[in-house]
């Protein structure tokens, strides 16, 4: 189900494109125009930099040039372009002069400051999830800070570090699963159930519990799963051997699932 959620995020063109003289001419120009505005920017840019920064400044002449090799293709990753402008901002002291180099470089992508600001945040916030999450999700296609992808970055955090990072691509599909669950839930019923702390509490431990066994064969999963509560069951505490009982819980009907799976708010 995951590979078909990530198929449909990636769109593929179905024939070659066709070139003509005139297209041809037409991508010199924007090629070349698009040169101009590059160099025009870096050269504003280093104005700034002997403006409001002090001579010791080693490092901001490659943050810049990083930001500006990175505008050609701002559109393919939101959070590489966030990475480079993040690591060029922190030469800026003052906010006022970085506000205006995000201006400018806002300008030369045709957006405004709000843009740069936003693509800075998403960087922040996705690169606080492990580095192998972050790998994983790009593989398929899924940009950590785009705006849309927020609530699988937040969905990742509230996961515990360890599996993300023993599990990165289970822990993305589960990610992902349980944001289009709760999308496709709040479109159908905008008055959700709210979740008790205890409730909140299972359901965490359940998608952490999914995504460490997402690997292992369904007639392995409840063994293997034992054997890391034996393991585990010392540190807790106990000293005597203790019998468990599990009943099996029948499914829900599909209407009634919103109770069990209720969208979270990061």
């Amino acid at each position: 189900m995951f590979e078909e959620k990530v198929a449909e995020l990636v769109a593929w063109p179905t024939a070659a494109p066709k070139f003509t003289m005139a297209s041809i001419a037409t991508n010199e120009v924007e090629c070349c125009s698009k040169l101009a505005n590059l160099s025009y920017l870096a050269a504003r840019l280093k104005e700034l930099e002997t403006k409001y920064m002090s001579a010791d400044h080693g490092g901001a002449g490659d943050a810049r040039l990083a930001v500006v090799d990175a505008l050609e293709h701002f559109r393919a990753s939101r959070f590489r372009l966030g990475e480079k402008l993040a690591a060029y901002r922190q030469f800026f002291v003052a906010e006022q002069s970085w506000m205006e180099a995000a201006q400018l470089i806002a300008n030369a992508m045709g957006r405004n400051e709000r843009t740069i600001r936003r693509m800075v945040e998403g960087f922040q916030r996705a690169s606080k999830i492990p580095s192998a999450a972050i790998m994983s999700m790009e593989r398929h296609g899924i940009d950590p800070a785009a705006r849309k992808n927020a609530a699988t970055v937040a969905r990742l955090l509230s996961m515990p570090s360890e599996m993300v990072e023993s599990n990165p691509d289970a822990a993305v599909s589960v990610a992902v699963q349980s944001v289009n669950a709760g999308c496709d839930l709040e479109v159908a019923k905008p008055k959700r159930v709210s979740l008790t702390a205890e409730e909140r509490q299972r359901l965490e431990i359940c998608t952490g519990i999914r995504a460490a066994l997402a690997k292992v064969t369904p007639d392995q999963k409840l063994s293997v799963l034992m054997g890391a509560v034996e393991e585990l069951s010392s540190e807790w505490g106990y000293t005597e051997p203790v019998s468990v009982i599990i009943n099996p819980r029948a499914p829900e009907p599909a209407d009634d699932r919103s109770h069990e799976q209720p969208h979270l708010d990061s």
